[in-house]
């Protein structure tokens, strides 16, 4: 269903659970990436990077990032 919204396929595929490093997800709504603990950059790049391949695997669905990593 490709109505379902980014944090809805994040939590439906268990990638609301993933981390690396000190980068996850925000325990109070998924779409939102949690640094609190001072999270590398390239931490929070594999977990972008992990959650869009384990939903395009198990969905056939694209995520694409509202923001550009420079």
């Amino acid at each position: 269903n490709t109505k379902k919204k980014a944090w809805e396929l994040i939590a439906q595929y268990g990638c609301d659970k993933l981390s690396f490093g000190k980068a996850k997800f925000s325990q109070h709504h998924c779409n939102f990436i949690d640094n609190t603990n001072l999270a590398l950059s390239s931490d929070i790049e594999k977990l972008i990077n992990e959650t869009k391949k384990i939903i395009y695997k198990n969905s056939g669905i694209k995520l694409e990032l509202e923001i550009k990593i420079i």
